[in-house]
């Protein structure tokens, strides 16, 4: 049979459907809509939690574990804080910047209790085994007042049709623990400039530079110093 439940006003079709799911029927049973629950309406609609909310499709059979059970998540969060400490060391031993974010990852999964099922502050926590998708056909905006983390255990890809524009008020920084750096313009000039500061380009082994098609220039309105072991040339047009 058929087993369901609806808690249902006419007033914009808003409706709690449990069970089996089924279309409007005019006999004991109808084609199946789906199961499990649907909230839904054709006006609007509020999800609110003041002490804190979990979505998440980590199963818990038959109801047995506690409703805000969010282990599978705090272990997740944790790994990735795990792996981000350490990578954030060898960039420090490297003398480049270390991730600023790993302390406030640690803080927030430490907010999700693991003796009590409960939040320890209002926390929004969407959480998925099988992976995450966001959608939209226009925008998608994500704001914060403090950081925004991204932490993976593979890649993480950018790609855009348009343009791609980073924006820092203070530093950029960027680390490649193995296998280097690489960027390339296919077409267009590829431009570096420090508009107020000197520019450092240092190697342990040996520096290229090439024009396939065209000259090389080295301009300076003071002074050029080249120097090779203990040969040195200086160009400073006197």
């Amino acid at each position: 049979g058929q087993i369901s439940a609806q808690l249902q006003s006419s007033h914009a079709a808003s409706q709690l459907n449990l069970g089996k799911l089924s279309y409007p029927k005019d006999q004991v049973e109808s084609e199946d809509r789906g199961e499990g629950f649907e909230l839904r309406t054709d006006q609007w609609g509020a999800v609110r939690a003041g002490e804190g909310l979990l979505i998440t499709t980590h199963s818990q059979e038959q109801a047995q574990g506690e409703h805000l059970d969010a282990q599978p998540a705090k272990q997740q969060l944790e790994g990735n804080q795990n792996n981000a400490k350490a990578l954030s060391e060898v960039a420090k031993n490297q003398q480049t910047d270390e991730i600023e974010s790993v302390e406030q990852l640690k803080a927030f999964f430490e907010s999700l209790e693991s003796k009590i099922a409960k939040f320890n502050k209002a926390v929004l926590l969407l959480n998925s085994p099988e992976g995450i998708g966001l959608s939209s056909n226009e925008d998608i905006h994500l704001s914060a007042d403090g950081q925004i983390n991204q932490f993976a255990g593979d890649s993480i890809n950018l790609s855009t049709q348009k343009n791609l524009i980073t924006h820092a008020q203070n530093r950029i920084s960027v680390f490649a623990a193995q296998n280097g750096i690489k960027q390339v313009a296919a077409k267009g000039k590829f431009e570096v400039q420090a508009q107020s500061d000197g520019m450092d380009l240092l190697a342990k082994q040996g520096i290229q530079i090439i024009s396939t098609e065209d000259r090389i220039e080295i301009t300076s309105p003071k002074e050029i110093v080249i120097t090779a072991g203990g040969s040195q040339i200086k160009l400073d047009g006197s």
